[in-house]
């Protein structure tokens, strides 16, 4: 059997690439992470020259709406998603659940079907949770500070690190994540914050160079808004997060300012002339 993976450029895409690589061990297994803002253009392309090539065709951790769904339906594609949604799906086979991570969602899916080993569930632990932001290991925290400064390809060096599950970081590595928060720490203490609100919900926003998690949650965290925008000027990216609490439609927003999109939690896209005026 040929598969193939379509997943996001995330920590959560690094475990879930590594947890249906395991379960497809003894067939031809590729993958590909993708900004979920590039991901319609890329798979068109891909899909017309190459899809004839695989049996089934993962797409996991990628926020679709229903435009995008009608275009990719294919009795091949197996849709996995960490949010219930309400699309419809026609030909595709859709796996999706309100939960913490895509991760741990395929580790519920296959565990009946595949002796995950000890390291193998460390590595889903670990990493479910800090997509989850609940940070209850150490662990978590260690490895997105080294996904952080592992460069331009950390994607596919982490999967091929951690291929066969957690293992101890070296010295190195560690002093590498380290330094991620010390870069963020004092990212977070010198940030000019703008207050404003949208719809009648509380926003803070703010112009940052790191990562918009760990800034926005901060944000939601020490100031009691409900909506936490950050900008990066660099990647001409703008990230919408909401307080849990918050019945905030940032996906919306994100659709209606800036042509964008994502979940429920998590939304965003490149910068446009209508952000700007807002």
């Amino acid at each position: 059997m040929n598969v193939f993976l379509w997943t996001n450029c995330d920590l959560d895409g690094v475990a879930s690439t590594i947890t249906l690589g395991n379960v497809f061990y003894k067939s031809n297994f590729d993958y590909q992470c993708v900004f979920f803002g590039d991901f319609e253009k890329k798979y068109t392309e891909w899909f017309n020259e190459k899809s004839k090539e695989y049996d089934k065709i993962f797409i996991v951790g990628i926020p679709l709406n229903q435009s995008v769904i009608n275009k990719i339906d294919d009795s091949k594609v197996i849709i996995v998603s960490d949010k219930k949604e309400d699309l419809t799906i026609y030909e595709s086979t859709l796996i999706h659940e309100d939960i913490t991570s895509c991760t741990k969602l395929l580790y519920k899916k296959f565990k009946d079907k595949f002796d995950f080993s000890a390291d193998l569930k460390k590595l889903i632990i670990f990493i479910d949770d800090y997509n989850s932001y609940e940070l209850k290991t150490k662990e978590s925290k260690l490895l997105n500070g080294l996904f952080r400064k592992s460069g331009n390809n950390r994607f596919y060096n982490f999967v091929n690190k951690f291929w066969s599950g957690y293992q101890e970081l070296s010295e190195s590595e560690l002093k590498l994540s380290a330094s991620f928060y010390r870069d963020l720490n004092s990212e977070l203490e010198n940030l000019c914050l703008y207050q404003g609100e949208y719809k009648g919900h509380s926003i803070i926003a703010t112009f940052a160079k790191g990562s918009a998690n760990e800034i926005a949650n901060s944000i939601l965290d020490n100031y009691g808004c409900e909506i936490a925008i950050i900008v990066n000027m660099n990647t001409q990216f703008v990230s919408f997060r909401k307080n849990k609490n918050s019945s905030a439609d940032i996906k919306f927003m994100a659709e209606n300012l800036c042509n964008g999109g994502g979940s429920l939690n998590s939304s965003g896209w490149k910068i446009n002339q209508k952000f700007m005026d807002f």
